[in-house]
């Protein structure tokens, strides 16, 4: 299914299987993405150039790329999704100086990948709420080259490290469960600014907040309990 330069549209309870993208919004506005079921495609859901769109209660598993990918698109909501078995379950990115930003990702699970959710290049001002990534082979939430983001309530376990910055700054963690990791609850890789308040980083193999080659970042009332080596 295939949507260029639309507005206002419904997309629901279609069954997509196989394809290269099964659901493609390019340069479309308003449109209602709910209820498919989208499996062994290499993108079950693509966004690009894509606003103000509502992607929801969709079943995006076993696809060889990513569950749900937005390139250069904004002021989307991203709402109980599943998203499973994909190599990346949510992926937010850039092209043509054009960033994915403003986006809601809420209620989501996102397991079995490589990453859970995938935030990268100049990806600002997303707000991450209520989401479980779980059983990850690498991070359950990844920001990377962004900032102003809000991580708030979600869940991250059984990954191989639950929430990772890398070259990020002024984004904010906060409430979220990041325990019993492989590795690392949350670790900041060369990243600033950045405030850590209230989450619950404890039974992780490794650390419980693992802080590297990064300046003034604000670590604050975190529960860290039990990790295998440092808290």
């Amino acid at each position: 299914i295939y949507l260029y330069n639309c507005v206002n549209g419904l997309l629901s309870d279609n069954t997509c299987l196989n394809n290269l993208a099964r659901i493609s919004l390019e340069s479309s506005d308003g449109i209602t993405v709910s209820d498919n079921t989208c499996t062994g495609n290499d993108y079950a859901i693509y966004l690009y150039d894509s606003d103000s769109n509502d992607v929801s209660g969709n079943d995006c598993d076993s696809n060889n790329l990513c569950g749900i990918y937005l390139e250069s698109s904004s002021s989307n909501a991203l709402t109980d999704n599943l998203c499973s078995n994909d190599n990346y379950g949510i992926y937010l990115t850039m092209s043509d100086a054009d960033p994915s930003s403003l986006n809601t990702i809420s209620n989501n699970t996102c397991s079995n990948g490589i990453k859970g959710i995938y935030i990268v290049s100049s990806s600002d001002g997303n707000t991450l709420i209520n989401n479980t990534c779980f059983s990850n082979t690498n991070e359950g939430i990844e920001i990377s080259a962004s900032s102003g983001n809000n991580m708030i309530n979600n869940t991250c376990s059984n990954n191989g490290r639950g929430i990772y910055l890398g070259g990020s700054y002024n984004n904010n963690v906060t409430n979220n469960s990041c325990s019993s990791n492989n590795q690392d609850g949350i670790v900041l890789g060369s990243s600033s600014s950045n405030t850590l308040s209230n989450n619950n980083c404890s039974n992780n193999d490794q650390r419980g907040i693992w802080i590297i080659a990064s300046s003034a970042d604000t670590i604050s009332l975190n529960q860290i309990c039990n990790n295998t080596l440092q808290g």
